[in-house]
């Protein structure tokens, strides 16, 4: 097994000896920005926040927004 050697009592050894090189002040700061890193890459990833800079559709209505070129009723794709 490729990660065998990840037991509790290793990552225990491992969390006690990168307290004691970085100290409680920053493990706090380091913690912070390793988990904004990782937000802004899911969302990089996902593109959850190119879905968040779209304009939201008006409630209450079941009509087309029309924006471009018309489109022919027969390359009109079938409304399900």
């Amino acid at each position: 097994m490729p990660l065998a050697f990840l037991t509790p009592v290793t990552a225990v050894i491992v969390l006690v000896v990168v307290l004691l090189v970085l100290g409680p002040k920053r493990l706090t700061g380091v913690g912070k920005a390793l988990g904004s890193n990782m937000k802004d890459f899911k969302e990089s990833v996902t593109g959850e926040d190119e879905k968040k800079d779209l304009p939201a559709a008006p409630k209450g209505t079941d009509e087309e927004t029309v924006t471009g070129e018309p489109v022919d009723e027969q390359r009109r794709a079938p409304r399900a």
